[in-house]
């Protein structure tokens, strides 16, 4: 058989012993009727101002003039794009002709792969190479200025010659060739 139970969980049973315990009632106490607190008087709460909801005793309120939120908003993280040119932008400094001197780790960056490419190193050549043209731009006056001796410019003639028939022939190709006609299967 099911033993039954209140609102708080308790079996009538536990109800018996917990009403033996002698109590005083809080009328008794000097409270209002609050409950298991202690009475206002006993927190040192002034007894002119009230104290509860929305209404904090006076030793707990702001003081003039103080914040609520002293340290003030976090401050956001840095996104990645942030954090990298911040990286770059830092000043180390370097001895260069026996002087010290400072740059931004970019400029340190480049110079080392400037230096790396003229020692030869085929990466760091391909990499200064595109970073030339992307900053500059792929300039052809300066490959028919005439700085090139004659054999390079006849395998230059005719490289731009070969370039110019496969354009020519991917042109004819794609006029020879018919779009595919939508309706033909209906």
């Amino acid at each position: 058989m099911a033993t039954k139970r209140n609102e708080h969980g308790r079996s009538n049973d536990q109800r018996e012993d917990r009403e033996d315990v002698d109590r005083a009632p809080v009328a008794e106490a000097g409270g209002a009727g609050n409950g298991d607190r202690p009475p206002a008087a006993a927190t040192g709460a002034d007894d002119d101002e009230p104290t509860g909801y929305k209404r904090p005793p006076k030793k707990h309120r702001f003081k003039p003039g103080q914040s609520g939120n002293p340290r003030g908003r976090p401050r956001r993280a840095l996104g990645t794009n942030t954090l990298i040119r911040k990286l770059l932008n830092e000043q180390v400094e370097i001895f260069e002709n026996g002087k010290k001197r400072k740059i931004s780790l970019r400029e340190l960056n480049h110079r080392r792969l400037a230096e790396k490419a003229a020692k030869g190193d085929h990466r760091a050549i391909a990499l200064m190479m595109e970073y030339e043209e992307r900053v500059f731009g792929f300039d052809e006056e300066l490959s028919d200025n005439g700085a090139l001796s004659p054999e390079e410019q006849e395998i230059l003639d005719a490289a731009k010659a070969r370039r110019a028939a496969a354009k020519k022939l991917g042109e004819n190709a794609r006029k020879d060739k018919k779009p595919p006609d939508e309706h033909a299967g209906k």
